[in-house]
């Protein structure tokens, strides 16, 4: 053999020894793996809506209560298929519509004064420590609606 085909061999023996360790220490996941990884992400994104529209909703009762008003409110959570999310409803038509996206949370309200806003916060901190600034004007709207005639009281009465 020449030193030029040494030469040779020896970068394929190099290549293939770094491409031999690079799968032995990164091996790709597999299915199991992915699948669990998937499992992992999707409770921890579901934990994430619990705890954010619990809050929301635990903030407008509190709201509600303190006005002895009997105002609507509900909380559903988006369907399978559809984006994670939630639209708690303050009121027959104000609402906060919530979708958790990768960098944060995209947030649209509709306030019978100011009508339909956007949002946007980059993580949930920021999106629970809005509450009060987006659900205030919410209630207050609601609460003039109920005192105008131009609301039903819940006949439920959640919150007061």
């Amino acid at each position: 053999m020449s030193a030029t085909e040494d030469r040779l061999g020896a970068l394929a023996e190099e290549r293939l020894r770094v491409l031999a360790e690079g799968l032995t220490h990164n091996r790709p996941e597999t299915v199991r793996q992915a699948a669990a990884s998937e499992s992992l992400e999707a409770r921890q994104t579901a934990q994430r809506l619990r705890n954010a529209g619990q809050a929301y909703l635990q903030r407008v009762m509190d709201f509600v209560a303190v006005t002895q008003m009997h105002v609507y409110h509900e909380l559903s959570y988006s369907l399978p298929g559809t984006g994670p999310g939630f639209t708690l409803h303050v009121g027959r038509s104000a609402f906060v519509q919530a979708r958790l996206r990768a960098n944060g949370w995209q947030v649209t309200t509709r306030n019978v004064f100011a009508g339909l806003s956007d949002y946007d916060y980059p993580s949930d901190e920021a999106f629970l420590q809005a509450k009060d600034e987006l659900l205030e004007p919410l209630v207050a709207g609601a609460i003039v609606a109920l005192a105008g005639g131009a609301e039903e009281p819940d006949s439920d009465a959640r919150g007061c």
